[in-house]
């Protein structure tokens, strides 16, 4: 019986086990290990899907998916608070953050200019993200560049192909903010071409070291 949920938790956490071990293979570059991984996190898939259909009360549905919502920070998110995985710009797959470098922020609301604006816009539009990867000092990064400052602010961007903003310098205590929503934990296969909208109006200032 899974009415209670149990199974269902039981298979959320393998499928997270699953979905790690698959990651760690892709970052490491381990060609044989990916496709064993990718099977295991297939099969971890099912069984979730499995478990999800023997439950038939609906608040229980509605507790596990705020708990399979947390699952997914968490598995980013190591016991000190720091970032588990690579942080790699999610065009050109540059490294931007090393492991166990940054600080997870859950909620600090900020409205983040979107990387595509609209040509003939007049205002800046923007994303509200609650999310960020924390960094105190610039030289804690591989990877970063910035903007010039607009409206006092400076973005951060990709120092190698310019893409962004990314994040924020913050006025008040000069720590550099880095969206969830603007990166990515797995290295690109290849590299992409970046629109012209996304940096469109942008100087970087390259700052890789």
């Amino acid at each position: 019986m899974n009415s209670d949920g149990t199974l269902t938790i039981k298979s959320i956490n393998n499928l997270y086990s699953c979905f790690t071990n698959f990651l760690g293979a892709v970052d490491k570059g381990l060609t044989p290990d990916i496709a064993a991984k990718f099977r295991s996190l297939e099969a971890a898939v099912q069984q979730l899907r499995e478990s999800v259909d023997a439950i038939t009360d609906i608040s229980t549905l509605v507790i596990l998916w705020f708990y399979y919502s947390w699952g997914e920070v968490s598995a980013l998110v190591t016991k000190e608070n720091r970032n588990a995985l690579r942080v790699y710009c999610p065009r050109c797959g540059s490294l931007i953050i090393s492991p166990s470098v940054a600080s997870y922020v859950p909620s600090k609301p900020y409205a983040l200019p979107l990387c595509r604006q609209k040509k003939d816009g007049v205002a800046v539009e923007k994303e509200h993200i609650e999310e960020w990867w924390c960094i105190e000092k610039m030289l804690d990064f591989d990877n970063i560049g910035f903007t010039h400052a607009s409206e006092g602010v400076k973005y951060l961007i990709c120092a190698d192909c310019e893409v962004g903003p990314v994040g924020y310098l913050s006025l008040e205590s000069h720590y550099h903010y880095i969206a969830l929503s603007r990166i990515t934990h797995t290295k690109p296969d290849r590299k992409r071409l970046l629109e012209p909208e996304c940096t469109e109006n942008t100087q970087a200032e390259d700052l890789s070291h």
